[in-house]
């Protein structure tokens, strides 16, 4: 982790909070810097947003609960993106709880002092607004996208989107608790979406990862109408099964 001064928190701000020289003091005195341990509740669900927060360092994820309880991841940001702007409304909420990951470093700006700046700064205001809709359209379509398909297509196309290229292998970087929380399904339908694939010869298991053997394939079973699971072959029975020969 860093040791971010006040001038290096500035220059780590987005570019609509580059506050001009009549209001940079303002900004150095109201400015803190945190940081949080992988795993840390930042902010949780339904509570008071106290201000706006920029990550400096590392990540966090976006998790909503359904009704049953379960968490579901509903998008991630990275360094230099920013959550919390629902605190320059009089009465506003986080709609999601954020959490660290991997740990991270943030820079923390006060509501009071953010609501001062930015309903006084048009510019700052409509920046900070494009970059929110942006958000919004992206999350709008990862739902279109997710939303059409059933839960195996919902499964396979988390999968293609976390591949990564290591040693000449396709590797699949999360796992079925990360996939079920990402996709809303539980963490058996995930394994047997896994052993299904397994069993088609399209993902392999090395260790605790998954190598992806055939990339269009796998592509090709996230299509809107994916076929049944795979089945085993069928076996014949024969009217003397279970029945002892006679002895000779």
């Amino acid at each position: 982790m860093h040791a971010f001064s006040n001038v290096d928190l500035m220059k780590n701000l987005p570019s609509f909070l580059q506050f001009q020289d009549g209001t940079r003091s303002l900004l150095a005195a109201t400015l803190q810097h945190r940081i949080c341990r992988p795993g840390t509740l930042v902010v949780e669900a339904g509570e008071a947003a106290a201000g706006l927060y920029v990550i400096l360092s590392g990540g966090v994820k976006l998790v909503v609960e359904d009704g049953d309880g379960r968490a579901l991841i509903i998008g991630r940001l990275g360094r230099g993106e920013f959550f919390g702007e629902s605190s320059i409304l009089p009465e506003g909420t986080h709609a999601a709880s954020v959490e660290a990951e991997h740990g991270c470093e943030l820079a923390f700006l006060p509501r009071e002092a953010l609501a001062r700046y930015v309903l006084t700064n048009a510019a700052a205001a409509t920046a900070m607004l494009g970059a929110v809709v942006d958000r919004l359209t992206a999350a709008h379509g990862n739902l279109a996208r997710l939303g059409l398909k059933n839960v195996y297509g919902r499964v396979v196309c988390v999968m293609l989107e976390s591949i990564r290229e290591s040693d000449g292998e396709s590797v699949i970087e999360i796992g079925s608790p990360e996939i079920a929380s990402r996709v809303g399904a539980s963490r058996e339908m995930v394994s047997r979406v896994v052993k299904d694939l397994i069993e088609r010869k399209i993902v392999r298991r090395r260790k605790r990862k998954l190598v992806v053997l055939d990339r269009a394939a796998l592509a090709e079973q996230g299509s809107f109408q994916r076929p049944t699971f795979a089945r085993p072959p069928a076996q014949t029975h024969s009217v003397m099964s279970g029945v002892r020969p006679a002895a000779a």
